[in-house]
């Protein structure tokens, strides 16, 4: 998930502007944003969310800590401040659904999971409220594979955490680069590999995150619509209007 690279999060063999959509149904992983504080969806004071870990002492914007992490679930996240960027792509050879670039603001800050959500970070949720785990759970290091987007809800409900949006994973999955990808495939995707692989094996971007190329597709909070980008708002758009989920990332 980073989706559940939660925010229960975080990629694609094409430009970081692609998109896919899928039915709320379909099971797919996650990369989530943004741990909070209950009932806030972030602090609103402080270097971190009460009971959160602390592992980087620098300060970010509005004096939160740069890395941080949930004991409840051990999810490691990171600072992303706020700032503009070019989102989509306009590559003769790109889908139309990235299609047209434009420059989007985020103007608040927020925290990403460093990685997709792993088996292990899933097992700790299912321990807590008494739910079995389907099957045997392999290599704890592996990205949770099979979750629907209403297990996704009850995840973020119960950590009161939420999956960033599609403006917000494109914008950490950047990181600052205008190029289609932030590195060499080779050494940041999975091109050669059809199956899930463990996270961190592969080279983060210039923020920390790992996986946003390759591996599994993360949700994003958005519903999905192939034209949404023609009539996106330039501050912290959010696509509410449709029946399908965004997907990003994935191979």
């Amino acid at each position: 998930m980073r989706c559940l690279w939660i925010l229960l999060m975080l990629a694609t063999l094409a430009a970081c502007g692609e998109t896919d959509p899928v039915t709320p149904g379909d099971t797919e992983g996650t990369r989530g944003p943004a741990p909070s504080d209950e009932p806030q969806p972030l602090p609103v004071r402080g270097p971190a969310p009460r009971g959160f870990v602390i592992l980087d002492e620098t300060l970010g914007a509005e004096g939160w800590a740069r890395k941080i992490k949930d004991p409840r679930t051990n999810i490691t996240f990171l600072l992303v401040e706020p700032g503009t960027f070019r989102m989509g792509s306009d590559r003769e050879d790109g889908q139309d659904n990235e299609k047209p670039a434009h420059d989007v603001r985020i103007t608040k800050p927020y925290y990403l999971a460093e990685t997709e959500t792993t088996v292990g970070q899933w097992i700790r949720y299912l321990d807590a409220t008494r739910q079995p785990m389907p099957g045997e759970p392999g290599d704890l290091r592996m990205p949770q594979a099979r979750i629907t987007f209403e297990e996704i809800r009850g995840f973020s409900e119960y950590y009161s955490y939420r999956l960033p949006t599609e403006a917000e994973w494109e914008y950490a999955c950047r990181a600052g680069t205008t190029e289609d990808l932030y590195g060499d495939l080779h050494d940041i995707g999975w091109q050669d590999a059809w199956s899930a692989q463990p996270v961190r094996l592969r080279r983060p971007n210039a923020w920390g995150f790992f996986d946003m190329i390759g591996n599994l597709n993360e949700w994003c909070a958005d519903a999905y619509d192939a034209e949404y980008y023609a009539r996106s708002l330039a501050e912290d758009p959010q696509n509410e209007t449709g029946s399908r989920t965004t997907l990003r990332g994935g191979n």
